[in-house]
């Protein structure tokens, strides 16, 4: 059985996420997204962007139940087509996170798991 590092919240958050799209090099933004679950170390996603596996991310979100705003780096490390053409799971990685913002997010993932 997989023991992950850090717990993950299942939790339905707005998200703001932009990218650069590879075609034109312009910044582009996901015009629909929702978290699934959050962790320290990333964010499982859905979108009606399907991005390739490796692309660089921005994300934007308030953490749940705090005014705490979150801006993170994160790479694509999964993606997963649920509806043909229409809807996508991507699983986010977050990088270059500093050690305050990690403990922020496990701290919250802990406490509404209820450990």
């Amino acid at each position: 059985m997989e023991k992950r590092r850090y717990q993950r919240l299942p939790r339905e958050i707005a998200l703001n996420i932009t990218y650069n799209d590879p075609a034109t090099k312009e910044r582009k933004e996901v015009e629909r997204s929702c978290s699934r679950n959050l962790s320290a170390l990333g964010l499982l996603v859905t979108t009606d962007k399907k991005l390739d596996i490796g692309s660089q991310v921005h994300v934007e979100f308030y953490l749940p139940d705090s005014p705490e705003y979150m801006t993170l780096n994160a790479n694509v490390v999964r993606v997963e087509e649920l509806v043909k053409d229409e809807l996508y799971e991507l699983g986010l990685e977050f990088i270059d996170i500093d050690d305050l913002t990690l403990a922020k997010i496990n701290a919250l993932v802990i406490h509404d798991s209820g450990e």
